[in-house]
């Protein structure tokens, strides 16, 4: 249980031993977990889990945030944990998105946007599929009994 302790802190390790070896890292305390997914069309889909119970958690503000930390977009997510936005284009400079924020009640996180080193490497994996060549309308379907 998380108990009262939630939120984003900075956590900065330094050996004693050798002053030149150090981390830091943001450390978020939360019990809110957020997945993106983006369409053939650019629509990008928040989902937020309650990392406690596994459920989707509806009533939470997902924000999209800029660069210079202003919400470009926002929106609350439904019965199913999702809230929607459109594709993000047309942002340059300062108002660059950087990152979705999740906010419930006193319960905070976010998850950065275009980051590389979290990105799931499918270079092992067979992601082909089949392409539906910009017909986000159609779905292909196999039943085996």
């Amino acid at each position: 249980a998380l108990g009262g302790a939630r939120g984003v802190f900075f956590f900065s390790a330094t050996d004693k031993n050798d002053e030149g070896n150090s981390s830091q890292r943001f450390v978020v305390l939360t019990d809110l977990g957020l997945i993106t997914k983006t369409d053939v069309k650019g629509d990008i889909k928040v989902f937020v889990q309650s990392f406690r119970s596994g459920r989707p958690v509806s009533g939470a503000k997902v924000e999209v945030l800029a660069l210079n930390g202003t919400v470009l977009l926002s929106d609350t997510t439904n019965g199913n944990g999702v809230a929607s936005f459109p594709k993000l284009s047309g942002f340059e400079r300062e108002k660059r998105p950087v990152a979705f924020v999740a906010k419930l009640d006193n319960d905070y996180t976010f998850l950065p946007l275009y980051n590389s080193e979290r990105s799931l490497n499918l270079s092992r994996f067979d992601i082909s599929g089949l392409e539906t060549y910009g017909e986000a309308d159609k779905v292909q379907a196999f039943a085996f009994t």
